[in-house]
């Protein structure tokens, strides 16, 4: 099972990369 420490999702090593860039190419803190 994925482990969730805090706000980082740790399930593979290529996934925190893909998480940060579908929340950075959307506007969500605008």
């Amino acid at each position: 099972m994925p482990q969730l420490t805090g706000d980082k999702v740790s399930l593979s090593p290529g996934f925190d990369v893909l998480l940060e860039a579908v929340h950075g190419s959307k506007p969500l803190d605008e």
